[in-house]
């Protein structure tokens, strides 16, 4: 009797998908890790007067700061780590929002398309900054613009790491970790109008012009990218 019983056995019932069991999620993070740890190292110096220049707004560096630059590759990985932090971020809210996520065969194939859409999100942004800069303000104003978004775009991906392993190994406050990532988000786009303000404003008619500019190029554009994203989940869902 005991034989049969131990023949027959009993069907387990699977467990649902979790981000904190997805080896290929730890290996990402434990990867942006190693990269971040690497940059700092490097360019610490650099990063530091970055954030300097966009606090205080410096139109010049001083002598010592001009010579620090930070190598092509290493911006890349910075740039490269947003990407991750942030499709981490909106993978996690997707997943906790429709159970079907969950449901599918290959939901790590998913988040590598959400890091190519916040790649490309990012790439097409700064085209466009590029453009606008040399059609409608003066180089050196441009390129002040251009290095400051890029510090916010490295800051943003060092501000979202702590949250993303809270998202990741911390259940119980996921919730609150989301609603965090999503504030630091926020205030990287109030950060974006300080330093228009402060660059291309010269009276309370550029403020108004300013306004809509951001609402067109930072809040506009964000919506479009969830949409798109919503749009993609149903086509995986459907199509996997």
């Amino acid at each position: 009797m005991m034989n049969s019983l131990l023949a027959i056995g009993f069907s387990g019932v699977p467990m649902p998908y979790a981000l904190r069991s997805d080896v290929g999620v730890t290996l990402l993070l434990l990867g942006c890790f190693v990269c971040t740890a690497l940059v700092l190292f490097y360019n610490k110096k650099y990063l530091r007067h970055t954030v300097e220049d966009f606090i205080f707004n410096r139109e010049r560096t001083s002598i010592f700061a001009s010579t620090i630059e930070i190598d092509k590759g290493h911006a890349l990985l910075l740039v490269g780590q947003t990407c991750v932090m942030l499709a981490l971020l909106g993978f996690a809210s997707f997943l906790n929002a429709d159970a079907r996520i969950a449901a599918l065969p290959s939901p790590f194939a998913l988040l590598g398309v959400y890091v190519g859409v916040c790649a490309l999100y990012l790439c097409l942004k700064w085209v466009v900054y590029e453009l606008l800069g040399w059609i409608f303000f003066d180089k050196e104003k441009s390129s002040l613009w251009m290095l400051s978004y890029a510090t916010l775009i490295y800051y943003l991906g060092f501000a979202l790491f702590p949250i993303i392993l809270l998202v990741v190994y911390q259940p119980s406050a996921s919730q609150m970790a989301l609603i965090g990532g999503i504030s630091v988000i926020v205030f990287i786009k109030i950060m974006v109008l300080y330093k228009w303000i402060k660059l291309f404003c010269n009276s309370l008619h550029g403020l108004v012009l300013l306004f809509f500019y951001f609402c067109a190029l930072e809040v506009v554009p964000c919506f479009i990218l969830y949409r798109s994203v919503v749009q993609l989940n149903d086509y995986w869902i459907i199509k996997i």
